[in-house]
């Protein structure tokens, strides 16, 4: 009798247990490789996204969003959407921060305004357009030092 082995006899209820703990690592292992395809569609989306959104910067205040959707549209193809970032501190007033972002209907379209920057005008103001940024509503720490409370 070899030491260190117990000895169990083989029964069915063994092999079950076996054969359930084999198909449950074949369960994991393709669930694992599905969320990888599902993350590599998602990240192809949102690269194809980021190709077709751009920043606006320089927007006067008082513009809206209608306004800028039709100058895009009239100058470089279809928009689909338009974001202007609102003045929180100023809420329901409808006023911008001068800035947002526009999403084209194609890559063409959205290079096309990147590319003919400087000579957008909207009331007066000459438009910053660039690529979009995907981290735009990335949290920013505070920079801010405060002394510590000292009691005497």
């Amino acid at each position: 009798k070899k030491q260190g082995r117990t000895n169990v006899s083989w029964t069915p209820h063994l092999e079950k247990r076996v054969a359930d703990k084999r198909k449950s690592r074949v369960d994991e292992d393709l669930r694992h490789e599905r969320r990888k395809e599902i993350l590599k569609r998602k990240g192809e989306e949102h690269e194809r996204d980021n190709q077709l959104e751009v920043f606006v910067g320089n927007i006067d205040f008082c513009a809206s969003a209608e306004e800028l959707k039709a100058l895009l549209e009239n100058e470089y193809g279809q928009v689909n959407k338009v974001d202007l970032v609102e003045d929180k501190r100023s809420p329901g007033s409808g006023r911008s921060k001068g800035y947002g972002f526009v999403t084209f209907d194609s890559p063409r379209s959205a290079a096309d305004a990147i590319n003919a920057s400087p000579s957008v005008i909207l009331r007066g103001r000459t438009l910053r357009i660039r690529t979009g940024n995907p981290k735009k509503f990335q949290h920013r720490p505070s920079t801010k030092m405060e002394a510590p409370m000292m009691s005497f």
